[in-house]
This record gives structure tokens, C-alpha cells and sequence, in this order.
């Protein structure tokens, strides 16, 4: 059985307090400590076991910061995602667009959560080389033949990610704006530019004045109010880490 540690409060761990946290787990030496702290928010650590996990809750604790350790399997689980390549909006509803074009409304009250950041990916690719060897057959027979070669590299990409969750955690909607197609800006009207950044920006606004009671992430509000650059995640798994972490808390709140 695998835990987690999640953080209580909503202001983030200094690093040094996370770096002390981690070297409480058995084993982990402060080099791996400071690596493992780097950026981390919210969702603290995974795939610890019990003891592991309480040593570090109580080393937190111990300096003054609220940790609580969960069963991993009690996280609520990302939706599957349905990529958009265009949307539209009214004063009532997003208007969502299907493979077929098809306008979709959902209504601004059943956004639950939106988020957004400047996400280091990887992607793995496969650069393939082709090559011709002669063979030797039976009887002394020669032939060619022509034998590909596979060699696997990793490159790394900041992409603009935006996720909109729908109430009850069913359905999530994804942008990656450095991939789409222009079109997907078509909302913005007169106000569109030929600048990525200020695009996504604009659109993002656009959301979050229509959804004053959606909740957000880091990203999503650094860019709220004068932000000019999305907030930086080191790995998607922090991004999306978060956004893990902000629906377990607002799944914790008692309804009012």
C-alpha cells in the first residue's frame, strides 16, 4: 500500500523545509533531498509507505508546517482528457466545439476548476536511420538487405496547458495552445495578436471573468491580474499534481 503526503494549508513549504522533511525518510541523503523538494506544492510526495510518509509528516510538523498523510488510492482521479481545438462564449455558457464542429454549450456555473501554466514536456522521439549490409547465403550466395536502425532521444519543450474540469469531475477539457491551431483564439476577436504568450493570457481572462467561483491554480492566477508570463512548472506531473491536490482539498471542505 502506497501513502502520500499532502500539504493542509494553502501557503507553500519553504525549501528548506521540505529538504528536512525528506531526510527524515530513511535513506534519502541531501543531495536526493534537495532534488526531490524542488518545486513542490501541494501533493508533497508519493508512493511512500506508512512509515516513510510519517516521518516526513511529523518532521513538517516539527517545523511549524501542516501535513497530512492519505492513502494514495483516495486521491480523486484526473478525468480523461478531451483535447479542444477551437471554443466559442456567450454571457450564458463555453461554447465547446466536437471533432464534427458541433457547438456544445456548457453553462460558466458548471466549470468547477480551471487551470493553466507554462509546463516543461518531454517527448520521446524515434530518429530512425536506414542502412544497407550484404549477407552470405547458402551456397555462397550473396545478398543485400536494408536494416533500420532506432535511436531513441528525449527532447524537452515549455507548452502553454490549459485544463478546465467540469463540476462532479467527469469530464476535463484540454488546450495545449502551443500545439493548436490558431483558431483556437478566434474568440478573442479584434483583440488577438501574433504573440503566443499575450493570446493565452487574453483567453485565460476571458475564462476567469466568466467563472468568478471556478477554482484555480498557480498558473491560472498568476496570470489573473498584470502577470505577463504563465507560471512556470518544472514537469507535467507537478502541474498536474496540483490540480490533484486542489480537488482533494476542495473535496475535504464540508458543504456550508
Amino acid at each position: 500500500m502506497a501513502f502520500v503526503v499532502m500539504q493542509q494549508g494553502l501557503e507553500a513549504p519553504s525549501l528548506a523545509q521540505l529538504q528536512k522533511g525528506f531526510q527524515a525518510i530513511p535513506g534519502m541523503v541531501a543531495y536526493d533531498a534537495i532534488a526531490a523538494a524542488r518545486d513542490c506544492f501541494g501533493l508533497l510526495a508519493r508512493g511512500l509507505d506508512l512509515e516513510h510518509a510519517t516521518a516526513m509528516k511529523n518532521s513538517l510538523a516539527e517545523q511549524k508546517f501542516a501535513a497530512e498523510v492519505i492513502d494514495e488510492t483516495a486521491l480523486p482521479v484526473l478525468p480523461e482528457s478531451r483535447m479542444l481545438h477551437r471554443l466559442d462564449y456567450t454571457k450564458e455558457a463555453l461554447v465547446i466545439y466536437d471533432p464534427l464542429d458541433r457547438g456544445i454549450p456548457l453553462p460558466w456555473e458548471n466549470i468547477l476548476l480551471i487551470a493553466a501554466g507554462n509546463v516543461r514536456m518531454v517527448e520521446f522521439k524515434d530518429i530512425q536511420t536506414e542502412r544497407k549490409i550484404n549477407l552470405s547465403g547458402v551456397r555462397a550466395i550473396s545478398f543485400t538487405t536494408t536494416v533500420t536502425d532506432h535511436n531513441f532521444t528525449q527532447k524537452y519543450a515549455d507548452e502553454l496547458l490549459l485544463e478546465i474540469i467540469v463540476t462532479g469531475g467527469t469530464l476535463r477539457y484540454t488546450i495545449n495552445a502551443s500545439k493548436c491551431p490558431p483558431t483556437i483564439f478566434n474568440s478573442l476577436g479584434v483583440r488577438r495578436t501574433r504573440d503566443l504568450a499575450t493570446n493565452f493570457k487574453l483567453l485565460l481572462r476571458d475564462l476567469l471573468q466568466h467563472t468568478p467561483n471556478a477554482a484555480t491554480n498557480r498558473g491560472a492566477e498568476s496570470l489573473r491580474e498584470d502577470g505577463h508570463t504563465a507560471f512556470h512548472y518544472r514537469s507535467k506531473t507537478l502541474f498536474y499534481d496540483e490540480i490533484i491536490w486542489i480537488l482533494w482539498k476542495m473535496a475535504s471542505v464540508p458543504p456550508s
